[in-house]
């Protein structure tokens, strides 16, 4: 009796582990997914400040369609969020090269802490395309994206 009691105890613990596995898989694949349907704009300028943040590293990158995908990890007090630039003025070189910085939006606390932290991030890339045609009247090319500290040129065919 004592056996099958221990049995049917294992067994609900497994199948609770495996619920709850199985509902915070499915809660970061939402999420995820609602990050790719509607990634942030990026922002141009004329003049682009590329002093890249010292709390940031970019640690993978590559674009996807008109979206960069970079997962970043970051030294904060405060779960940040952040921003693309990219400068109007392209580097002539073939392919074209564009500037671009992730930046932290907003303020952290104030205080010295350590935490490092990491968050997968979307930028829609779409305005980059449409000033490379209004400048250079082409209806498809290629940009190389120097972003941040990131030690090769990331390709943005369109």
């Amino acid at each position: 009796m004592r056996l099958v009691q221990g049995l049917l105890i294992i067994a609900a613990v497994f199948a609770a582990l495996a619920y709850s596995f199985n509902k915070k898989s499915v809660s970061a694949g939402e999420l995820a997914e609602t990050h790719m349907v509607n990634p942030a704009q990026m922002s141009l300028v004329e003049n682009l400040d590329a002093a890249p943040d010292a709390r940031l590293e970019v640690m993978r990158a590559s674009v996807h369609g008109d979206v960069l995908h970079a997962f970043v990890q970051y030294s904060s007090c405060a779960d940040l969020e952040f921003e693309l630039v990219g400068s109007r003025n392209f580097a002539e070189s073939f392919p074209i090269q564009a500037q671009v910085v992730i930046r932290a939006v907003g303020t952290d606390s104030g205080s010295d802490c350590d935490v490092l932290r990491s968050k997968d991030l979307r930028f829609n890339l779409a305005n980059l395309r449409k000033t490379y045609h209004n400048l250079y009247n082409m209806s498809s090319g290629t940009i190389l994206i120097q972003l941040n500290d990131y030690p090769t040129l990331i390709r943005y065919d369109f």
